[in-house]
């Protein structure tokens, strides 16, 4: 009896600390200025690791020459040279070869936004570097420590990791036909879940965004 009453007041003591968790996370929510001015900081960070690495890559000739092409049929359209169905009907080419030859460059990116944003944060305990300059960080709202399956949460629906997955498994596995209008509306949908969470996160009295919520999250003073 004796043992039963001491593990009732220990997980009593545990739903307490908890709970004063919870209140300090509400009393110490991180506002949007420095939300904002921390991602872009680690979004700086994460183009330049990734760049400095592609450039190591051979020259893809192929993917440049691509890029061309697209470059001059947008100069066309926004001249009037072309309609927009010609636009379009070139378009879906153009794109496809030129993300298909960008192949590597995007799971490079992929793999550096992993490793930043889940990796290193999880082990920083909730701090990427934007997010230490800022003095914000990642915590769990649960009233338990802040676990790397919730940061890849975020990162899944806030860092584009989910949609970037799924913009090589389109032009690795999709038809050529269909690849532009599958990235068109990859593309689409994550702008309106960044809108979301902006809009989330502005007006929420908690500061929460979506992925907040579904990670069971919040970004805090520290």
């Amino acid at each position: 009896m004796a043992k039963k009453k001491e593990a009732k007041i220990i997980e009593a003591e545990v739903e307490e600390i908890k709970e004063e968790k919870k209140e300090v996370v509400e009393q110490e929510k991180s506002y949007f200025f420095p939300r904002a001015i921390a991602y872009i900081i680690d979004i700086i960070l994460i183009v330049i690791v990734s760049s400095t690495i592609v450039s190591f890559f051979p020259e893809n000739k192929n993917y440049k020459k691509n890029l061309d092409e697209y470059t001059k049929l947008q100069e066309s359209l926004t001249s009037k040279a072309i309609t927009i169905d010609e636009y379009m009907n070139k378009a879906v080419g153009i794109v496809y070869d030129m993300d298909y030859n960008n192949v590597p460059s995007m799971i490079t990116q992929v793999t550096v936004l992993v490793l930043y944003f889940v990796v290193f944060q999880a082990l920083n305990k909730g701090q990427t570097l934007g997010k230490k300059i800022m003095k914000i960080k990642v915590i769990s709202t649960d009233g338990n420590d802040l676990s790397m399956n919730q940061v890849a949460v975020r990162a899944v629906i806030v860092n584009s990791v989910f949609i970037n997955l799924l913009l090589i498994g389109s032009v690795l596995f999709s038809s050529r036909d269909m690849y532009y209008y599958i990235s068109l509306g990859l593309q689409g949908f994550e702008g309106l879940i960044i809108i979301i969470s902006l809009v989330m996160i502005l007006f929420r009295t908690d500061g929460k965004g979506l992925h907040d919520l579904l990670a069971k999250t919040q970004v805090v003073s520290c």
